[in-house]
């Protein structure tokens, strides 16, 4: 088996592939988090009960300033940890949400602008931003896309004084490329909105700015000689096509005009990314130029049309990335320099309405002959509806991949189409295994040629079809270009939404004389309960191109079991075509012939009586599934309807829809939903009501009304002596209602959710959440939905000295989740002194006591919060806890000089009111550990577990002697895996935030393989080697810098339906160390050890440990007694520890553990 090696190259995994899998990418499921923190405080997420982290692991801490000016921190976990309000902004609330991995904080004030499509929803996506190049630390500006109000162009003098440049025009889009700074980002915020501030008083686009929307100009990404002859090129070539005299834009990474197989080819180069000039350093460019027009110098074959002029417009720089704004000057470059093809291997997710990239394919296409063909995306494994855009809009012609033997490939994206469910992709190319042209970082073996897989190599094969066509017939356009290659295609065995009409077929294109014209035939969705459900008839017009009348035989074929005979059917079955004239037949669909409830699709066969011509066309119709109509209504405090209230409508596929005005109906499918929503008491206050409308089960058309009149206050506080003494720092009502046993827990498909969260920071003594009050609308819910309510304290301990913190919580379950008041005295708390220990050179750190809600899950946007708490490590904090219920430490530290991070979790815990509790969190040995009471987020045990021939890995290298879980950031990390002494996958890693318990060192825990599927172990039973190392330097780390663990174990494949635990064992060791994880040198010491993972239940045959006292150059048996303690003789000299064991199993499996300094020694 040859060995994949899985390389950190984010840029390689858009539309391109290479033969090498790239940088696995992380997908979680739906969280969400509702916060007001009005006086600017700090906010971060809960963590899973689970074995303990409270992030992704996504790298060092970020800023990123919002377009109203307010500036969100990210953690190295990825989570939210703070919220700079913009000046003026004190009083606004945000929305703080988490939905596939991907964190969106959007303030209460913009949510109504977002809601009417007025602002671009991605603006709020911290994760996309971040992954953008967005944030603070990358940028100065933000990139925006401000389009116009009509057709003016609107005023540039207010946004230039507000600190944004006004950049290129965007005529395709009726708007402009903008960048407003973002050190004054509050003062554009002010310039194009009127209003703002508070829920109760929302922005709005000012008249006099003459913006008509906001967009982010996005970053977009890029996404021979056995692959042209399957499409028929050398026929054409024979026939004397070549596309001479044909011009084609190919905008993407730039063309290496010097490669031998593009010389002469291209006649302008033109740069329009952040690149310093159209030179291709990434070389995805140029392969797909070589594809379209290739000479054949240097490779084997040549691309499809040798013969046409290339225009190189660059629109994406030289790691694969643009802006959106930089892709339509592009496209409007190439129509202007007279292209008539204009390839763009490129893409981003589409969204439901027309983006500003499908808007200005489908402008261009109408005002121009243009035909823009498109890749439709790699994310096939993401199953139906996963196109990417441009290749959505409706003028593209867009095209999915197959391989060499017609197979669709696995990451050819899917129909159908967001939002309307209409047929896309329109027909495939070939696309794995490409073999053209290459330059830059794609040229790996600097040959100049590379292999590549996806529709960006399937995307060219059509640009350069279309090239030949044109060829032969110069006064096309691209409507007709796209009728004749779609309507001339090999059919495979697959639907119109995976295929379109079928692989592209150009020597079949250039012999045709009769077309269909127009693009797939998309008929209305049939709305449940399909009692109105007569068929529905449109009409597809044949065109005869020929000399002579064509009788045509119509049909209809599907590919697909599930679409029912009679389902699709035409008239008339023949049809006579004269000469340069055009006939009409109906086609019609009938929905009657199912009950089933879903998109169908067929073609639409025309077979000429000679059967020399054959003309294909897409079909689609959607059944609606059982749906009904959910009509919301917002009243404020006086009962009168609330034009800017606002609600997030959960839904039982893991959606969420936001709505804004006092009354909106949605059409939805049949299930259990439920409500939250932000209404302001009174327009124009500050005062907003939290509403919570849990387990709303529709299944009829129903009205709910969001109520204000039914919210009641919020109060929790201390009393008793010394309760005047505090200072509020943070209250908070956290809640989950909807699906809560399956949100909280650990699944299969991702990270489980956090619940929502209603916050208030301040320093008031009896914080009532800024007059936020809650309502619970509808009858009571039941057991599965409940109510946190907590609040923190903190109260003065000297001059200088930090603060004792008192942590609060009620949790309520199964009740009224309405107001709720308590107050709380010195015999209802604990006390409890927690130490931590300082592995870390000049590290400080804030501790904070999470309460663990009804699902296990211990958690609080507090993690994060008083920053005056924090510390230097070793310390010792003091904190009183609410008796009868269960509490978990939580440490977050960060070395200022080392830029090093990391969290620890200690142990869940109920104390007894009026006793005194001592806690250890980080004490060594820092080392791998495989407690078996910790499961990973999919609800895996810690280690290597099997499925089928499917490998997950979450391998904790860093957990402390206690077995606390956490996350530190790594200097260096390798994970590799061999069977049968040949390598499957080796994958190298730095700066990343490794983490205990949640992701390991391996931040995909699934392998992938090329196809981006997860990576197929051999089914026989193999002997295998798994290695997983550490490093961090001195610096980053004081103790553990290198720890390494290598296993070898015996596996096959295992049954599909279950997960089963491979045999990794490991060996923890906790001494009794001091805080600075230090001993006394020159004594005797005991080393407490445990082995924890399959051998604790298999049983140890072997066992045996090794020492050594210079730092692991050399080492020297150590003495075990008892089989749980080391008995080791200290050196006089000051220094450090290394412990290695060597552990074999009562089945064979065996382990090599080696941590180097894994404690001091001091005189």
């Amino acid at each position: 088996m040859p060995g994949r090696h899985l390389r950190h190259l984010s840029h390689l995994r858009h539309l391109a592939r290479l033969r090498h899998p790239g940088t696995p990418a992380v997908s979680a499921g739906l969280a969400a988090v509702l916060a007001v923190t009005p006086t600017g405080g700090a906010l971060a997420a809960p963590s899973p009960d689970t074995g303990g982290t409270a992030g992704e692991g996504t790298g060092d801490r970020r800023a990123v300033t919002l377009v109203t000016g307010d500036t969100v921190h990210v953690g190295a976990s990825g989570r939210v940890v703070g919220i700079e309000r913009a000046e003026g902004r004190e009083k606004v609330a945000f929305s703080i949400r988490s939905v596939d991995g991907h964190t969106h904080v959007l303030p209460v004030d913009a949510a109504p602008l977002v809601a009417r499509g007025k602002l671009d929803a991605r603006l709020f996506d911290i994760t996309g931003l971040i992954e953008m190049g967005y944030d603070d630390r990358e940028r100065s500006d933000l990139p925006l896309i401000v389009k116009h109000a009509g057709e003016r162009t609107p005023p540039e003098k207010p946004l230039t004084e507000a600190g944004a440049k006004v950049g290129r025009k965007l005529p395709a889009v009726n708007g402009s490329a903008v960048r407003p700074s973002k050190n004054r980002g509050d003062d554009f915020w002010a310039a194009v909105t009127d209003g703002g501030g508070s829920a109760g008083d929302p922005a709005r686009l000012a008249s006099s700015s003459g913006v008509r929307e906001i967009r982010l100009d996005g970053r977009v990404e890029t996404a021979l000689h056995e692959s042209v002859p399957r499409i028929g090129a050398p026929a054409a070539w024979e026939a004397g096509y070549d596309g001479e005299g044909v011009t084609v834009a190919v905008l993407d990474t730039g063309v290496d005009g010097s490669h031998p197989d593009l010389a002469g080819q291209v006649i302008e180069h033109k740069n329009f990314s952040e690149a310093p000039d159209t030179a291709d350093r990434l070389g995805h460019g140029t392969h797909v130029a070589s594809t379209v027009a290739g000479t054949g110098q240097k490779l084997k074959g040549t691309g499809v049309a040798p013969g046409v002029r290339l225009l190189d417009g660059k629109v994406l720089d030289d790691e694969g990335g643009g802006r959106e704004s930089d892709v339509v000057a592009g496209m409007e470059w190439a129509v202007e320099q007279g292209a008539q093809v204009v390839n763009m291997s490129l893409g981003w997710p589409d969204q439901p309405h027309t983006d500003i990239l499908e808007e200005a394919v489908n402008r261009l296409s109408a005002e121009s002959d243009t035909l823009f063909v498109v890749a439709a995306g790699n994310e096939g494994a993401d199953g139906p509806g996963a196109l990417r855009s441009p290749g959505t809009a409706e003028a593209a012609l867009t095209v999915g991949a197959v391989d060499k033997e017609d197979r669709l490939a696995g990451f050819s994206s899917r129909g159908p189409r967001t939002g309307d469910g209409d047929v896309k992709p329109d027909l495939t190319a070939p696309g794995a295994g490409i073999v053209a042209a290459v330059a830059g970082l794609f040229d790996e073996e600097g040959t100049g040629v590379a292999s590549l897989d996806g529709t960006s190599m399937a995307a060219p094969h059509v640009a350069g079809a279309a090239a030949l066509l044109l060829q032969k017939n110069p006064g096309w356009d691209g409507e007709r270009l796209k009728s004749v290659l779609t309507g001339s295609t090999e059919p495979g065995p697959y639907t119109v939404y995976e295929q379109g009409t079928g692989r592209v077929d150009v020597a079949t294109a250039l012999e045709r004389e009769v077309l269909a014209e127009g693009g797939p035939v998309n008929f209305t969705l049939v709305p449940w309960p399909h009692t109105v459900r007569e068929p529905e008839t449109k009409e597809v017009t044949y065109r005869n191109m020929g000399g002579e009348p064509v009788e045509l035989e119509l049909s209809v074929r599907t590919d697909d079991a599930a679409v029912p005979e009679g389902m699709f059917t035409v008239s008339p079955r023949t049809l006579t075509v004269p000469p340069g004239g055009t006939a009409t037949a109906e086609v019609t669909a009938d929905t009657r012939t199912t009950e089933k409830e879903e998109a169908f699709g067929g073609v639409l066969t025309a077979v000429s009586a000679d059967g020399a011509t054959t003309v294909r066309t897409a079909l689609g119709v959607h059944r609606e599934p059982e749906s009904y109509d959910l009509t919301i209504r917002h009243l404020d405090a006086d009962g009168r309807p609330a034009e800017d209230g606002f609600t997030f409508l959960l839904g039982p596929d893991g959606s969420e829809r936001p709505f804004v005005g006092d009354e909106f109906t949605f059409r939805l499918p049949r299930g259990r939903y439920a409500l939250e929503s932000l209404v302001p008491v009174k327009e124009g206050g500050d005062e907003t009501a939290l509403l919570l409308r849990p387990g709303l089960n529709l299944d009829r058309d129903t009205t709910v009304t969001m109520d204000a009149r039914e919210a009641e206050p919020v109060s929790v506080g201390l009393s008793g002596d010394g309760a005047g003494e505090t200072r509020a720092v943070y209250a908070e009502v956290g809640y989950c209602v909807y699906e809560c046993a399956e949100r909280l827990a650990p699944t299969a498909g991702g990270y489980p959710s956090y619940f929502d969260a209603f916050s208030h920071f301040g320093d008031e003594p009896d914080p009532d959440l800024n007059g936020t009050l809650v309502g619970h609308i509808g009858p009571e819910t039941d057991d599965e939905a409940f109510v946190q309510y907590q609040g923190i304290w903190a109260r003065e301990t000297g001059e200088g000295e930090p603060a004792d913190l008192y942590h609060l919580a009620w949790n309520r379950r199964g009740a009224d989740l309405g107001g709720f008041t308590a107050e709380v005295g010195p015999e209802d708390l604990a006390e409890v002194d927690v130490t931590a220990s300082a592995p870390v050179p000049g590290e400080s750190a804030a501790l904070f006591m999470a309460p663990v809600d009804p699902y296990g899950r211990s958690g609080t946007l507090a993690n994060w919060l008083v920053t005056d708490q924090r510390r230097a490590l070793p310390a010792t904090y003091t904190t009183h806890v609410l008796g009868g219920i269960a509490w978990r430490p939580h440490l977050t530290a960060d070395g200022e000089d080392s830029g090093t991070e990391r969290t620890l979790f200690g142990d869940r815990r109920t104390y007894e009111a009026g006793r005194k509790y001592r806690e250890q969190l980080g004490t060594g040995v820092y080392g791998p550990g495989l407690p078996a009471d910790r499961i990973d987020p999919q609800g895996l045990p810690l280690g290597a577990a099997r499925r089928g021939d499917t490998l997950h890995l979450q391998l904790p290298l860093y957990s402390d002697g206690a077995g606390h879980g956490g996350a530190m950031t790594a200097a260096e990390g390798r994970v590799s895996l061999r069977a049968g002494g040949e390598e499957v996958f080796t994958d190298e890693y730095d700066g990343l935030l490794t983490e205990y318990g949640y992701e390991g060192p391996f931040w995909e825990p699934f392998p992938e393989d090329e196809d981006g599927e997860p990576f197929a172990l051999p089914a026989e039973e193999r002997r295998y080697t798994l290695t997983a190392e550490e490093s961090r330097p001195a610096s980053h780390a004081s103790v553990s810098n290198r720890v390494r663990a290598e296993w070898s174990f015996d596996s096959a494949r295992t049954p599909e339906d279950t997960w089963e635990r491979l045999p990794l064992s490991v060996v923890r060791f906790s001494p009794r160390l001091s805080p600075a994880v230090t001993v006394t040198a020159g004594r005797t010491f005991t080393v407490p050890f445990a082995v924890e993972g399959a051998a604790r239940e298999a049983g140890v045959r072997k066992l045996s440990f090794e020492v050594s006292y210079d730092e692991g150059r050399t080492w020297r048996k150590a003495k075990a007694v008892d089989g749980k303690h080391l008995l080791l003789e200290h050196p006089e000299e000051p220094g450090s520890v290394s412990l290695r064991a060597r552990l074999t199993d009562r089945q064979g499996n065996t382990l090599v553990q080696t941590i180097e300094r894994a404690y001091l020694t001091t005189g």
